[in-house]
């Protein structure tokens, strides 16, 4: 569930061997017909540092970067 609409899609992936990469792909149903693919990346930089990134391909077309998100911790 995403906060930014009000549609649910369901992402499944994998973890990297020392699991600090996530990387997660799923699709969801677009106004007007056709699917939206999805890719995150999550990354785990050290212990104060992740990554999100989010791509996205509407009806098939070209993937592209829509967020990144860098999360560091507050000292």
């Amino acid at each position: 569930v995403d906060t930014m609409g009000t549609g649910i899609f369901h992402m499944e992936g994998t973890a990297s061997a020392d699991g600090k990469t996530i990387t997660l792909k799923g699709q969801h149903a677009e106004l007007g017909g056709g699917q939206m693919t999805h890719r995150a990346v999550w990354k785990i930089t050290d212990n104060n540092t992740q990554t999100f990134d989010m791509y996205g391909a509407h009806h098939g077309g070209k993937e592209m970067k829509f967020p990144e998100i860098v999360y560091t911790r507050k000292s």
